[in-house]
């Protein structure tokens, strides 16, 4: 039942970003053909960006639902670092364009664009965005999903960058009412070049965790800590000489190979014995509301080395 009512709510956490990207990508595009501004127009990418990784996120939330077959036979957990890879693409993507498009207004001396409508757009963009963020981040409390901490994260950083936006068309609105036109121009690519500068991170660092785990690298040692302890914890009553862990981690499963070398008084260890600290690691890892598939080897002391 725990399982069904996090998938539920899973999915329909899901459902947020996906529908408030439509709205902001739909009104930005409309605002930017009007204001005639780069930094609204990126707005509106990003959200397309965001729509197309969402309906994504969907497809790939109810592969993760289903068991492994023939065709997949280590299940359909890979699918969830390619949608954050795809989706940091996507946005790297459209944030190197909208920088050169800035850059190259820049130095023709700036562009011209109407505050009004580029106020009123971002405005409405901050509170759909804030309203979004505030949803996703309180679901995310109680579930325990990889594609909801990523919108999270996303949606939190869409908020800010909203809010950024409307506070330096507001400000070039000032400037060109008290006749500083030529100041104001600079207002809109100078505002994109910051946004790519300030946003571009997040894909990176989105699409590296992504690519780590597709190659199967370890994670990071602050990620394997809980795991690692749970595991010698588990041990802590063996006669164990030295325990080797190895893990990766793909989305949110977690594939732990461990191999124990036995203490040489150990060697007539029996077959329910040993069964029994396989259990006690296996009990261990249960605690830590991680799915996780481990495989325990124990060797005698001196015996050889699975690599």
């Amino acid at each position: 039942w725990y399982h069904f009512w996090m998938q539920r709510e899973e999915r329909q956490t899901l459902w947020i970003p996906l529908v408030t990207s439509f709205i902001v990508a739909t009104s930005a595009l409309i605002g930017a053909g009007v204001t005639e501004s780069q930094t609204v127009l990126l707005d509106g990418l990003f959200s397309v960006a965001y729509v197309i990784a969402g309906a994504f996120t969907l497809y790939v939330a109810r592969l993760l639902r289903r068991p492994s077959d023939a065709r997949f036979p280590y299940g359909y957990g890979a699918f969830e670092p390619l949608v954050n890879l795809v989706k940091s693409l996507l946005l790297t993507g459209i944030s190197v364009s909208a920088f050169w498009e800035a850059v190259s207004a820049l130095t023709r001396g700036g562009r011209e664009i109407e505050f009004g409508g580029a106020v009123a757009f971002s405005a409405f963009s901050f509170g759909v965005s804030t309203v979004a963020a505030l949803l996703i981040w309180w679901r995310s409390r109680t579930v325990n999903s990889p594609l909801i901490r990523g919108d999270a994260i996303g949606s939190a950083l869409d908020a800010l960058s909203t809010l950024t936006v409307l506070i330096a068309f507001v400000l070039g609105g000032w400037l060109h009412a008290q006749g500083q036109e030529a100041l104001a121009r600079y207002v809109d690519p100078v505002l994109t070049v910051g946004l790519v500068l300030v946003t571009l991170p997040v894909p990176y660092r989105l699409g590296r965790e992504a690519l780590s785990q597709l190659l199967a690298q370890s994670p990071p040692a602050e990620q394997r800590a809980r795991v690692e302890q749970a595991i010698q914890e588990g041990f802590r009553d063996a006669p164990v000489q030295t325990l080797e862990i190895k893990t990766i981690k793909v989305g949110r499963q977690w594939d732990v190979r461990i191999q124990a070398t036995l203490e040489a008084q150990a060697s007539t260890l029996t077959v329910s014995e040993a069964d029994g600290f396989r259990r006690a690691v296996q009990e261990r890892l249960a605690t830590l509301d991680e799915e996780v598939q481990v495989a325990v080897v124990l060797r005698p002391s001196g015996a050889p080395h699975f690599g």
